[in-house]
């Protein structure tokens, strides 16, 4: 059913991938000492002639994918082993999506540059949380329903 605790966790998921879009997760702090943040859908506006501001299309592909499989997840709640597959799914692709976002916020620093993780970073993880949270009562739910089979 809809209203299941897997369905809450998978939302949850969901929300927090949608929020890393327009969350910084990285700042990059230039020789003056100017802070622009970094986010998933491109650099500040003061920083943009200063390190060739791009839109890190790997990450934002990767959080996209994420997102419609939580999405999928969450309508899915008819087939069981549909849900469960979409929320494996999501929870592999925001695991790599964690290692891609770091190694790219670590590793675009131009010469001169320095570079920090923002708490928008911490969203990725607490959406893998939520996606072994919701796989837990997915299976719950089955483990449930094949106990009520044996009685009938």
């Amino acid at each position: 059913m809809i209203q299941r605790k897997q369905t809450l966790w998978l939302l949850l998921a969901a929300v927090c991938l949608c929020l890393t879009m327009v969350m910084p997760v990285g700042t990059i702090i230039s020789k003056d000492l100017t802070f622009s943040d970094l986010t998933i859908l491109g650099f500040g506006e003061d920083v943009n002639e200063a390190v060739g501001a791009h839109t890190p299309w790997g990450v934002l592909t990767l959080t996209a994918l994420a997102i419609v499989a939580a999405v999928l997840a969450i309508f899915g709640f008819k087939n069981r082993a549909k849900q469960l597959k979409m929320t494996n799914i999501m929870m592999l692709i925001s695991a790599l999506t964690i290692v891609v976002t770091y190694v790219y916020v670590m590793s675009y620093t131009p010469e001169g540059f320095m570079n920090d993780l923002k708490p928008g970073c911490v969203l990725y993880f607490v959406a893998y949380l939520a996606g072994f949270m919701a796989r837990r009562g997915i299976r719950k739910d089955e483990e449930l329903v094949k106990a009520a089979d044996r009685i009938r």
